[in-house]
């Protein structure tokens, strides 16, 4: 299947869209409750500390909300992608189509799906059938970082995996969490590698020839 240029720009735009009011509305308010501390309206530190907590937070989760969404997406980008490869692959086996002619239950509970392929096998599909390497397509090693945020994001809260990072100065524990700006210069990252995908699997019937990288 082929990716629509038109389509990727309207939906990377509704992200940062989200991101720029959630950041638009937390700064006022982190202005206001600011101009109320230069006015001497907190008592204690913990009420203005307090007060600072809800749009900071608001700021961080929508920064989180928008790697998960990237990040989604980008997996479905490089599992279509793969999706020829899976087809013509005998190591990956099993009833890959149904016979609409002869449908029964169990034709469609045992049918296999590229979702069900890991995703460590999903990049290798790719790579081997289009002898290209994906960290090394623009924006390949930033989306790589973030997957790795990502994943420490869901299963342990932000805390950086040590073990690979054993080759630099190590700190325990360390936490990673989205900045809002990090997370614009994402929606760019994303832009770029999923464009660059296609390109390399020729997926890219409407991408404009003369765009140049930014």
């Amino acid at each position: 299947m082929n990716g629509s240029y038109v389509v990727l720009q309207i939906r990377l735009d509704a992200v940062r869209n989200f991101l720029q009011q959630v950041k638009a509305e937390a700064e006022t308010e982190i202005q206001t409750v600011l101009a109320r501390f230069e006015a001497g309206q907190f008592d204690e530190l913990d009420d203005f500390d307090n007060a600072l907590h809800n749009p900071i937070a608001r700021q961080e989760i929508a920064a989180r909300a928008v790697y998960y969404e990237l990040n989604a997406f980008i997996e479905h980008e490089l599992q279509i992608s793969a999706h020829l490869s899976w087809l013509e692959s005998d190591t990956h086996r099993g009833p890959k189509g149904l016979d609409l002619n002869n449908l029964t239950v169990n034709a469609v509970e045992s049918l296999k799906m590229i979702q069900d392929v890991p995703f460590s096998d999903i990049t290798k599909l790719i790579e081997t059938k289009y002898a290209i390497t994906l960290r090394e397509l623009e924006g390949g090693e930033a989306f790589f970082k973030m997957r790795r945020m990502v994943n420490a994001l869901k299963h342990r809260d932000g805390l950086v995996d040590f073990r690979k990072q054993a080759d630099q100065f190590i700190r325990f524990p360390q936490y990673r969490q989205p900045e809002i700006e990090e997370a614009f210069g994402a929606i760019k990252n994303a832009d770029a590698f999923v464009s660059a995908l296609w390109r390399a699997t020729n997926r890219w019937r409407d991408f404009p020839a003369n765009k140049q990288p930014e």
